[in-house]
């Protein structure tokens, strides 16, 4: 799955290369000195093709140049889909990039001088002759100490940036100009006469984000995870195949395939969707050696080991049924099913006094305790539990001269004084992204492909619009989904509120420690002279794997990523 020429240039001249590597098939269209690539897949081509005044019988890339020629480099405002294109003027000597919203598919870049090499993967762009693969260790540090990069457009090598989803870039003589063309801040409010025509209009908008994502034949895998995002993408797809007579959806479930007694509920949930939906379920598992084989892959290159313990079964248990496409839930907790954590927040503030009282009483609050616990977080600088996710772990992996060196950059916490700012920034936090990217990348692998029906620009737009009394209403959270997905769930689904997940850590907590006695024998014959492993405390990371896998997820990341980057291959 690579282009035919793998080290093609495009434009420019011996001095003033543009490398251009995709990972992906890719597709070319010239027009002109116009040569567009494009890594992707539009949607409501119709529309885009109405706007143009065009025929709508033109390829994706046909519709893009004449996009181009309307509407030049403000283009990506007005594509619906998972891309990232390029378009390269041999006259100008110009190069513009553009990455769809979410960052569904993969941009990295590097600048030399006046050359510029572009790719989907990091190792595409280090692959141009001209691009220093130095380490920036700063970055290498912060990475391992705070589970996240410090700085979202960075990669561990130096002089190789990630172009940011909603953004596009001009490479030129006079250097490179980026600019971001999506903003969920600009998404307009949207007001209706009742809450439940909000609820019909996301119904509406989820079933045409998942027919243009969904394929008219051929094999088709969907998550089952027994939640409600999962649930009505897996609903609607089964529903659009069966009007076409395609072969029904596969679902593939990250609940362990045997039964426990925690995973008794998990196991419920899973088996009402499959029986109400009438399709079969696969629960892949994952095996002991799978995972240890995942910890040692390079983390330089590869992706994050911690984004595909349940995932990576789940792609082979597809290759093997030559699924190509998977339809995926995730993204949906952040926006269109976004649990309102300050939405009665909001409700005060707005001096909205009626519906505050109303729902501070569907939790058994007083309206007076329910307003000093809000003002008491407003002004603590608490303004989510959901920050907890982007606290620091310990740093006790690495060296002390790296401990230092980790410490140059802040690990940013999750604040915001209203609920559609939470939602604003959770979409732009970059974890959603990371997952992303992770999964395309090892989805490639495997002739995988994720699409994101929830994170679909329409559905974003609409969930940032909406009044956030939505999202909770009446004491029930993700009030404005469940009562969206109603008519296509069971009930069971629709309402339950538990998001608990305990067999499926107890699963992989499990499989874990039955990996970890080979693991620690295998981190023995390591050279200790290896430069890589020269940023760590060995000590510290065997005593941790003999204590077991620890349960706190950012511990867990951060040892995780220190496993990845060891040198297994001295």
């Amino acid at each position: 799955m690579h282009p035919a020429a793998p080290n093609d240039w495009l434009g420019g001249n011996a001095g003033e290369p543009l490398s251009v590597h995709t990972s992906r098939p890719q597709s070319m269209a010239v027009n002109g000195a116009m040569t567009l690539v494009l890594d992707g897949r539009l949607d409501d081509r119709a529309t885009l093709a109405d706007r143009i005044g065009t025929s709508r019988q033109h390829s994706d890339e046909q519709l893009i140049l004449l996009a181009w020629r309307k509407w030049g480099e403000c283009v990506p405002e007005y594509l619906l889909g998972d891309f990232a294109l390029i378009v390269a003027d041999s006259e100008k000597q110009t190069v513009f990039c553009a990455r769809d919203h979410m960052g569904v598919r993969p941009l990295f870049y590097a600048v030399s001088g006046n050359r510029f090499a572009v790719g989907s993967t990091i190792q595409q762009v280090l692959d141009a002759p001209f691009i220093d693969a130095a380490l920036d260790m700063d970055v290498v540090a912060s990475k391992i100490a705070k589970s996240m990069m410090p700085l979202p457009d960075r990669t561990y090598f130096r002089h190789v940036r990630k172009l940011l989803p909603g953004h596009s870039l001009r490479a030129s003589a006079e250097g490179v100009v980026i600019q971001r063309y999506w903003k969920p801040q600009n998404a307009a409010s949207i007001h209706f006469a009742k809450d439940e025509d909000y609820a019909d209009a996301l119904r509406g908008l989820i079933e045409k984000a998942v027919a243009d994502r969904t394929p008219r034949d051929g094999p088709l895998g969907v998550h089952v995870s027994g939640g409600l995002d999962c649930g009505v993408v897996a609903a609607v797809a089964t529903n659009i195949r069966r009007k076409t007579a395609a072969p029904d959806p596969i679902g593939f479930s990250w609940s362990p395939p045997q039964t426990t007694t925690q995973s008794d509920f998990e196991q419920r949930l899973v088996d009402a969707v499959a029986d109400h939906l009438r399709i079969d379920v696969k629960q892949p598992g994952f095996a002991p050696d799978l995972l240890m084989n995942l910890l040692r892959t390079d983390g330089l290159f590869a992706p994050t080991a911690a984004n595909l313990f349940h995932e990576l079964p789940v792609q082979h248990a597809a290759q093997k049924q030559s699924i190509e496409v998977i339809l995926s839930g995730w993204g949906g907790d952040d926006a269109a099913s976004h649990n309102g954590r300050l939405a009665r927040a909001d409700l005060l503030f707005s001096m909205h006094w009626r519906e505050f009282v109303k729902d501070a009483r569907a939790d058994n609050l007083g309206a007076v305790r329910a307003a000093a616990i809000i003002i008491r977080n407003r002004f603590g600088n608490i303004a989510s539990t959901q920050a907890k996710r982007f606290e620091s772990p310990p740093v006790g992996y690495l060296n002390p001269s790296l401990q230092k060196r980790s410490r140059k950059y802040e690990r940013a916490v999750l604040q915001a004084s209203s609920n559609r700012a939470l939602m604003e920034k959770l979409l732009t936090s970059g974890h959603l992204t990371m997952r992303i990217e992770d999964w395309a990348q090892s989805g490639l692998d495997h002739g995988v492909e994720y699409r994101y029906p929830l994170l679909d620009r329409r559905v974003l737009d609409f969930a940032l619009g909406v009044p956030s009394r939505l999202f909770r209403k009446g004491g029930v959270n993700r009030w404005l989904m469940r009562s969206a997905v109603a008519p296509l769930l069971p009930r069971e689904i629709t309402w339950n509120q538990s998001k608990l997940e305990l067999g499926r850590v107890e699963y992989l907590v499990n499989a874990a420690n039955q990996m970890l006695p080979d693991f620690i024998s295998a981190l023995g014959p390591l050279r200790h002279d290896s430069a890589r492993d020269e940023w760590f405390d060995m000590g510290a990371i065997r005593n941790r794997l003999r204590e077991g896998l620890p349960l706190h997820k950012p511990k867990a990341s951060s040892l995780f990523g220190a496993l990845q980057l060891l040198d297994w291959q001295a």
